[in-house]
């Protein structure tokens, strides 16, 4: 989304964020520098040679979300080919969904 140019208008901003610190400047410029061959070197050591960039990509932006999803894999199996709603949330009682394997 970003900033808009000149900032947010100051009301807004005080509505929003009330007694929180605010920041100036591009957000994660304060971000300490990040090795992506150490980190792709560390995700292949702990999950194989088939890490690839998209991988290491999401670790980097969601490294929860990354660990969860590899940890679901590993007890599920593959679960690529299923709809992601169907991933995320319980189907309904009696719903059913079809999935092609191959």
């Amino acid at each position: 989304i970003g900033i808009p140019h000149g900032g947010f208008p100051q009301p807004m901003q005080a509505q929003v964020v009330k007694e929180l610190p605010v920041f100036a400047g591009r957000p994660g410029a304060e971000l300490p520098p990040l090795d992506l061959d150490a980190s792709m070197a560390a995700l292949k050591a702990k999950y194989g040679d088939s890490t690839s960039e998209t991988d290491l990509m999401s670790w980097v932006m969601y490294p929860k979300v990354f660990e969860q999803f590899k940890a679901d894999v590993h007890h599920f199996g593959d679960v690529s080919k299923l709809p992601t709603r169907a991933y995320i949330e319980p189907l309904e009682l009696g719903e059913e969904i079809s999935v092609e394997l191959e």
